[in-house]
């Protein structure tokens, strides 16, 4: 949302609770009486709620789908007329409500959408998506049920397909990896398995060699996204199942570079569960399966990742590597290489870099780099948000800043749980273990808070 329409409503929240002779402490009090027992056990400590509610109504911030449900609850005020104007009522689906696994978007929907991202080939933040979801549903007129009803009558008559079909589902993947940065993966697995399906039915009917390539290519891009998220979604299974169509689909198409991304994704599985060595060894090893001129942000992400993992395994190497990944970074050209690489952007270089210096006990760049992305760590609905102030939070911890670093921390768990950015909880678990010695009551409470999240966060949420 624009800076302006943070301070309207803002200034709206403030006027609001002013006209109920309210004062901010009241009004924390308030939210917790009015919350569902299953917020309300998620909800921060006092302290930190009314400091965020100064900052909404400072129109620094937005409230998320929690916030705004006990805004209206607080206020006995319907959610449209509160927020009237904030994209964020507006939800992917006509069957929304407040609890995040109920109303998930048509895959048609998505496929949609994902085919408008990828042909814009800009970054968006959740509300703009939801803002352009909106557009597309009110305005077919956009020009968006062209292509699809042009693949689908290439999918029934398929002596139809042709170069500007493959163009179609080239874009629609790269809108998927567009959207898996802001939406849940709940929300998208089904579609990226719809249009994985629909490639598949193009490639059993193409013959032409150039045409096929580039269907297999467009597949593997897909499975890898696939597999991400079905890994995100612990149905590992299934992720085995996409890495191998990835690295059959990478094998037609004669490109390597989706293997090497595949790598990239499950090495952070392997981070997960402490197998260092081993992910260092394989991302390695994925360095040659990339040509030696181009891919640069691919191999860029690959030499960080690496260098996060010599890092974890006490190598100061790891300082010389990412420095050497965010010159590679500097002259490449992320935006137009790959769909992967679309939102590889130098923050993302710099979260690496706090990674490798709180591991090597680097203090000065772990304050110079935490620094830099708080800034940047300003929007709960992007699901790396979560990732980079839980980061924040344990480099901080881990260099004896405890206060501070729960701060952060308790920042992170909002933003999870506004995102369900679940991979981000394995960073928040690590600031977890790194809180358990200490015996205060703030920290006791953000572990409170971290255990009933991942409880939730893991509770069984079907894949398709």
């Amino acid at each position: 949302m624009p800076a302006d329409d943070k301070a309207r409503l803002g200034a709206r929240l403030r006027r609001e609770r002013k006209d109920r002779g309210l004062v901010v402490e009241d009004l924390a009090e308030e939210f917790r009486k009015v919350a569902p027992e299953r917020i309300r056990q998620r909800l921060p400590r006092l302290r930190d709620l009314q400091r965020m509610i100064r900052g909404w109504e400072a129109g620094e911030h937005n409230p998320g789908e929690q916030y705004r449900l006990l805004y209206c609850r607080a206020f006995d005020m319907d959610e449209q007329d509160l927020f009237a104007g904030d994209p964020a009522t507006q939800d992917l689906s006509p069957s929304s409500s407040d609890d995040p696994h109920l109303g998930d978007p048509a895959p048609l929907d998505l496929m949609a959408l994902a085919w408008t991202m990828g042909r814009l080939d800009q970054r968006m933040d959740r509300r703009a998506i939801l803002q352009l979801a909106a557009a597309l549903a009110a305005t077919p007129a956009l020009g968006v049920a062209d292509p699809i009803d042009r693949i689908t009558h290439a999918l029934n008559r398929p002596s139809g397909l042709n170069e500007d079909m493959v163009n179609h589902l080239e874009a629609r993947s790269i809108g998927f990896h567009r959207l898996e940065f802001v939406l849940p993966a709940h929300q998208i697995f089904r579609a990226i398995l719809a249009h994985l399906s629909g490639i598949t039915s193009l490639l059993e009917i193409c013959t032409q060699d150039r045409l096929r390539k580039r269907l297999a290519r467009t597949a593997g891009e897909a499975a890898v996204l696939g597999a991400w998220v079905a890994w995100d979604l612990d149905d590992f299974a299934r992720a085995t199942a996409l890495y191998r169509v990835a690295e059959l689909a990478a094998k037609e198409a004669d490109d390597q570079a989706i293997v090497a991304c595949s790598v990239i994704y499950q090495s952070f599985g392997a981070r997960g569960a402490g197998a260092h060595i081993e992910a260092r060894q394989k991302l390695a090893a994925a360095q040659h399966l990339l040509p030696k001129r181009g891919d640069l942000a691919t191999r860029a992400w690959l030499m960080g990742r690496e260098a996060e993992e010599a890092a974890a395994s006490g190598d100061s190497s790891a300082k010389d590597m990412i420095e050497v990944a965010t010159d590679m970074l500097a002259d490449a050209r992320p935006h137009s290489e790959r769909s992967w690489t679309r939102c590889l952007e130098s923050p993302r270089l710099d979260h690496m870099r706090m990674t490798i210096a709180t591991h090597l006990r680097d203090e000065a760049t772990v304050y110079e780099n935490a620094n830099e992305l708080a800034l940047l760590a300003d929007d709960p609905a992007q699901k790396k948000t979560g990732r980079i102030l839980a980061s924040i939070g344990l480099a901080l911890v881990s260099l004896g800043d405890v206060s501070e670093g729960i701060e952060f921390g308790a920042r992170s768990l909002e933003a999870i749980r506004h995102s369900q950015a679940k991979y981000a909880m394995n960073r928040l678990s690590e600031l977890d273990i790194a809180l358990e010695p200490q015996g205060s009551i703030r920290s006791r409470e953000l572990r409170e808070g971290i255990h009933a999240t991942r409880r939730e966060l893991l509770s069984p949420h079907p894949s398709t």
